[in-house]
């Protein structure tokens, strides 16, 4: 019943707005025929967004097994890009979403001045912080700003898991 209460707003926002955004114009022609048209909007590559240019790919840094190991739980990848991959556990509980950028230190710094809730971490690339109100744990290491966030994971399991991808983003001598 709790769960059912939690998604009835959302799928009454939904229902709401698609209502309110119709399925396009109606038109009359005089013989008492209606057609409709349906305005898509401007097309845009959603892809520019979730997925910055990056020149490595996230999901080959770690692979699922390790990070089952790491979690002690095991999980599959459910979402994956070249920049961001999200693991899920079979019963949805337990969920991990890695990202990687190419980055300056200066642009790192400067996402980190202008957000107040991040706590600097020793030990972790040239710079990290802990976000505990986005469960997130974020380093610069090399040119890349690496990101960890978790769902019901506790925070000692995504600094190990951002040690490894630390540790495996390193040039291969």
């Amino acid at each position: 019943m709790k769960k059912t209460v939690q998604i009835l707003p959302i799928l009454l926002a939904a229902m709401l707005l698609l209502t309110a955004c119709g399925a396009g114009d109606t038109t009359s022609s005089g013989n008492g025929t209606t057609s409709t048209t349906e305005d898509t909007g401007p097309s845009i590559n959603y892809e520019d967004y979730i997925d910055p240019v990056v020149d490595r790919n996230v999901a080959e840094l770690i692979t699922a097994e390790e990070l089952s190991t790491l979690m002690s739980v095991e999980v599959a990848p459910i979402i994956t890009t070249d920049s961001v991959v999200t693991y899920q556990s079979e019963n949805g509980y337990y969920m991990v979403t890695l990202a990687l950028e190419n980055q300056t230190r200066a642009e790192f710094d400067a996402i980190v001045a202008d957000n107040p809730v991040w706590t600097p971490q020793s030990g972790l690339g040239e710079a990290a912080y802990w976000g505990a109100e986005q469960t997130e744990l974020i380093a610069y290491q090399d040119g890349y700003a690496v990101s960890v966030s978790g769902y019901h994971v506790i925070p000692g399991c995504l600094q190990s898991v951002m040690q490894c991808l630390l540790k495996n983003l390193q040039p291969s001598m």
